[in-house]
């Protein structure tokens, strides 16, 4: 049979194609490992033990996949810390804490696997979105270190604060909280002050995607603080109820409202911002205005301890050791009442869902972003704040 003359020719274009494209694209393992999703199911929730302001406690930590049951792992004890640092990619934590020792966690086991040095009285860690480098904090200072052992010190700052955010391209620095009545600019990873700004006494801090705006809960009057980035500078200021001008740290349990942590959504369209009132307001950041989601108490088992006072029972107190936290089914109310005092807060990847933590019923919502309306409640799992590790 006789042979297309067109045939040999097309052919040799197929050919070239199919060469030119195994050229042109990247190989699978030149993906950067920072960008990567590391877990199966998409993210980790990660949450620290509430503990007292100071002192000693169980350092435990809760891990879980997807929100939809916990982990509660133990990984020191004499520990005390705040807010874990979670490096891009999920592979490791960092947990500061006021003994003066950082751990380094693997994830998503929860296992230590190195510790380094750090300023006593530590509690809050905050790592950079290129991963580099780790920012941990405690009420009169702020330290830089790298991320890979022998992790080296690159900046001291002898100020503090309990909430840090970072410019996306992680060169800006802003510093707030910890009684503070200002926010600093700073230079990083040096710490060195670029500027400062007064305001009110600021619960937590948010940035918007682009880094141009810097959103600041005033917890004691419940403002709401939105700065131009490029001036520093307050731009609109929001009033809301979520304040208590009588908020003692000593006695949080005491307050009737104030903002807690601040969660911006994964498009950056709405603000988040738990509430000891009970309720999470949603800002939206284009109008400024915002609206309220009522939060209502949770149910769980009786006998369900109420978490006033210290951490309660967070589960076994034997080093390295874990149990599973899976949501309540049951109807029971808890040992307290009234509102949700709700303190950790975040929003889930896709935005549909947020987790937040109610402090007085000693537990954990999972909670709709559009209605409040909560989907599931676990019982003895509590966090001063929430981070998802993707």
């Amino acid at each position: 049979m006789a042979v297309p003359r067109r045939l040999p020719l097309l052919l040799a274009l197929a050919a070239a194609l199919v060469w030119a494209a195994g050229c042109g694209a990247p190989s699978p393992a030149a993906a950067p490992k920072a960008t990567s999703v590391h877990h199966r199911k998409g993210f980790l929730l990660l949450g620290l033990a509430p503990s007292p302001p100071t002192g000693s406690g169980t350092g435990t930590l809760f891990i879980s996949r997807h929100a939809r049951r916990f982990r509660t792992v133990v990984y020191a004890k004499g520990a005390n810390s705040f807010r874990p640092g979670v490096t891009p990619g999920g592979r490791h934590a960092f947990v500061a804490t006021e003994s003066g020792k950082t751990y380094v966690l693997s994830l998503p086991s929860g296992k230590v696997s190195a510790s380094f040095a750090t300023p006593a009285g530590a509690r809050l860690a905050k790592v950079a979105p290129n991963g580099k480098v780790v920012y941990v904090l405690g009420a009169n200072f702020v330290a830089a270190y790298d991320t890979a052992a022998p992790y080296h010190q690159l900046g001291l700052l002898q100020q503090g604060g309990n909430t840090f955010a970072i410019s996306p391209g992680g060169h800006r620095g802003y510093l707030a909280g910890n009684n503070r009545r200002d926010i600093l600019e700073l230079r990083l990873p040096a710490l060195a002050v670029v500027s400062r700004t007064t305001v009110g006494r600021i619960g937590d801090l948010a940035l918007s995607p682009d880094g141009n705006h810097l959103w600041a809960a005033d917890m004691f009057n419940g403002d709401m603080f939105v700065l131009d980035t490029a001036s520093l500078q307050v731009a609109h200021t929001i009033k809301t109820p979520e304040g208590d001008p009588n908020i003692s740290f000593t006695n949080m349990m005491a307050a009737t409202a104030g903002f807690m942590q601040l969660s911006m959504g994964p498009k950056g369209g709405h603000l988040y911002a738990a509430g000891f009132s009970g309720h999470v307001l949603v800002f939206n950041t284009n109008t400024y205005t915002y609206g309220s989601l009522t939060i209502q108490p949770p149910s769980a088992p009786a006998g369900a301890t109420s978490g006033k006072g210290g951490s309660g029972s967070m589960g076994s107190n034997t080093m390295g050791s874990s149990s599973m936290t899976k949501p309540s089914s049951t109807s029971g109310a808890m040992a307290v009442s009234g509102p949700p005092k709700l303190s950790g807060l975040v929003v889930l990847p896709g935005g549909r869902e947020m987790v937040a933590t109610a402090e007085n019923y000693h537990a954990t919502l999972l909670l709709s972003t559009a209605t409040g309306k909560t989907m599931a409640t676990f019982p003895k799992v509590a966090a001063n704040r929430w981070v998802t590790a993707r």
